[in-house]
């Protein structure tokens, strides 16, 4: 893609910006979906949804809310990856051969196969006779057990010391195992979906920053030699290797406060965070 971001910067961003946001309302559906949330007012944070075009918008509203319709939304939004990558592809915005952007559709289909695994985990539930067969059991255990204690220890402190401690136990192990049946929610013992939404949220970001088309290359001062390098391994941070005038003096920096690096091919500036 570098070659064509120099020639054609402007459908290059346009690919970025409609990857990063159909990517982004992908992973928000389907936490919405394995997390029960479809029904919800707010979902997960998302890209700057309204960036889309109003069709697509239009098209994905309708694919979940109309009646005759009745799509599945992260099937929809898959499928429109699909189309796009396809598209950019056949109009040169993709310059990467076809056996190996098919695994950009091997990754998508994976998504989907553990989504699925992750929705058989949502509407299988713990058998509901064997639920209540346990909480009955538990409730005879809790009654019974005090009797067979006072009965067999003479100390009462004792019996009731080992009349407590098998019945919290068991109605301990009844309740974690009822969280672990359902960890997708909002439970503080679930797990942290709005995490993963905000993580994917940041790896996509880092797409449509400047430093994405950065071309690293080797310093001027930089050793050649295989015995000066095995002889100059370090064990300091990134930090300590980055030039300070560099990073806080000469170079301008830019509106953000970040200092330009230059090397990126297609002429913007590039931006350095260590």
């Amino acid at each position: 893609m570098t070659s064509r971001l120099v020639k054609e910067p402007q459908a290059v961003s346009d690919f970025r910006h409609t990857l990063i946001r159909l990517m982004s309302l992908c992973h928000g559906s389907a936490l919405d979906e394995i997390g029960q949330r479809t029904d919800d007012e707010e979902g997960y944070v998302l890209l700057d949804p309204a960036g889309l075009d109003q069709a697509s918008l239009v098209y994905l509203v309708r694919c979940k809310d109309d009646s005759r319709l009745g799509f599945n939304r992260v099937e929809v939004i898959v499928h429109m990856i699909q189309t796009l990558v396809v598209q950019a592809q056949a109009s040169g915005v993709l310059e990467i051969p076809p056996p190996i952007l098919s695994r950009v559709f091997q990754t998508l289909s994976r998504g989907q196969v553990n989504l699925a695994n992750c929705k058989k985990m949502v509407s299988t539930l713990y058998p509901f006779p064997l639920a209540q067969l346990t909480a009955v059991l538990l409730i005879v255990f809790a009654v019974l057990t005090p009797f067979h204690m006072s009965a067999v220890i003479l100390n009462r402190y004792w019996a009731c010391t080992f009349t407590a401690i098998p019945i919290a136990g068991s109605f301990a192990l009844n309740y974690i195992a009822r969280e672990l049946e359902m960890p997708f929610g909002n439970d503080p013992n679930d797990l942290p979906l709005e995490d993963f939404q905000n993580h994917m949220n940041r790896s996509l970001l880092m797409l449509i920053r400047d430093e994405s088309d950065h071309i690293c290359k080797p310093s001027e001062t930089c050793l050649r030699s295989y015995d000066e390098i095995k002889a100059n391994m370090k064990t300091d941070r990134l930090y300590h290797f980055v030039d300070r005038q560099w990073y806080h003096g000469k170079r301008s920096r830019s509106k953000d406060g970040t200092i330009p690096l230059p090397g990126l091919l297609s002429g913007e500036a590039v931006v350095s965070r260590v």
